[in-house]
């Protein structure tokens, strides 16, 4: 099952990015600046390119709905967006695209409920309990429903590493039948919040930037904040690049300039986001 709704999220992701490579390939107009990537920077890009634009009257920016890191790595090259967001550095079979990845911003990974699930902490023992089975519902009482999401996404990336015993439950449960699938980041909130007692993980910049009704967990007695995830002490943290063409337009560099600004970083903390300084 959960191999069909990974084919399913692949076909997907692949459709989404010929749609937009027929749609902007073609585009001619030099004030429109096309952004697109992965769902847990959408938000935030979208408060970056009001903001611009209300500097900028004469700029359009577009962001787009989410095409996932790898959707941005595959339009970037190919022209049909002008600026991609990746939740990942690119690989080296990236290498020779004639685009480079560069570092804007870091976000706690968080693990998330309704805000109608009466639970504010969580252990890695338990989550061990949960994708086995044992562990069937929350101290409230509510039954508990892992959502899963594709074994190589980012965020089940950090999940696994979190402990040995984590990783071989995660991947029993990927396995069983019956589980919530989610292809993308937005699919996967939309989904915490519309299920009662389901969990799964985000980011707390997205959760800020959509103003979703879910909370995040504390994680073995730590709060995912910004200070604890700078510290070290939280363990899982989601890193943002700019996915670029080696030669950038002037519209492009311009935007980048700003994101990297004083209002630029300013808007970036103001939605969960640690901004790189350069």
């Amino acid at each position: 099952m959960h191999g069909c709704a990974q084919k399913y999220g692949f076909v997907l992701l692949i459709s989404i990015v010929l749609s937009i490579t027929l749609t902007f390939s073609s585009r001619a107009n030099s004030t429109t600046i096309t952004i697109g990537g992965t769902g847990n920077a959408i938000g935030t890009m979208r408060h970056l390119a009001k903001a611009y634009q209300n500097a900028n009257p004469n700029i359009t920016v577009r962001v787009l709905p989410s095409i996932g890191s790898s959707g941005a790595i595959k339009a970037t090259p190919r022209g049909s967006i002008d600026i991609g967001l990746s939740a990942r550095p690119l690989k080296s079979t990236e290498l020779n695209l004639g685009i480079i990845a560069t570092l804007y911003a870091s976000t706690p990974t968080i693990i998330a409920v309704s805000n109608k699930t009466q639970v504010e902490k969580i252990t890695i023992t338990q989550m061990v309990d949960i994708y086995s089975g044992k562990l069937k519902k929350w101290p409230d009482g509510s039954v508990i429903r892992p959502i899963i999401r594709q074994a190589g996404d980012d965020n089940t990336k950090q999940l696994k590493r979190l402990s040995p015993e984590l990783q071989n439950a995660i991947e029993i449960a990927e396995k069983r039948q019956g589980l919530l699938f989610a292809a993308t980041d937005q699919e996967t909130v939309d989904k915490i919040e519309k299920t009662p007692g389901s969990f799964s993980v985000t980011s707390l910049a997205l959760l800020l930037s959509e103003k979703r009704n879910i909370h995040s967990l504390i994680l073995n007695d730590i709060e995912p904040t910004i200070e604890n995830m700078i510290s070290g002490d939280y363990p899982m943290v989601k890193h943002f690049y700019f996915i670029l063409p080696q030669e950038q337009s002037q519209k492009v560099k311009r935007f980048i300039k700003f994101v990297f600004s004083l209002e630029g970083a300013a808007i970036l903390r103001a939605y969960g986001n640690y901004p790189v300084q350069q």
